[in-house]
């Protein structure tokens, strides 16, 4: 008998559970919802802004490239040349020993 009033409480206990677990559901739902809308509407644009500020700064970043950087580069690698040019020849007199890797070794004591 007292089997009898058991398995009735526990068949409410579980459809009182499905219920709350029901709502729990349409609850988790609208919310997703509302998270998708909220999504759709605020951050795209913002991402939008975003793709516009990172094409205008790649599009800085070349001009810098093309007007600044790439004229520096060739006067420092032309003034270089220049450098080194100018110091070959200015001590090509007195290095011709030295350049070649031959060096003035004294001589052997004769016995």
């Amino acid at each position: 008998m007292w089997l009898e009033y058991v398995r009735d409480i526990a068949i409410i206990l579980l459809a009182l559970v499905s219920l709350i677990i029901g709502i729990l559901l349409l609850v988790t739902l609208n919310r997703m919802r509302e998270l998708i809308r909220v999504l759709r509407d605020e951050i795209q644009p913002v991402l939008l802004s975003l793709q516009d500020t990172m094409r205008s700064v790649r599009g800085t970043a070349h001009i810098v490239s093309d007007t600044v950087v790439n004229p520096l580069v060739r006067i420092n690698s032309v003034s270089t040349g220049a450098m080194h040019a100018l110091m070959h020849f200015f001590t090509f007199g007195r290095r011709s020993g030295k350049a070649s890797g031959t060096q003035d070794q004294p001589e052997p004591p004769q016995a």
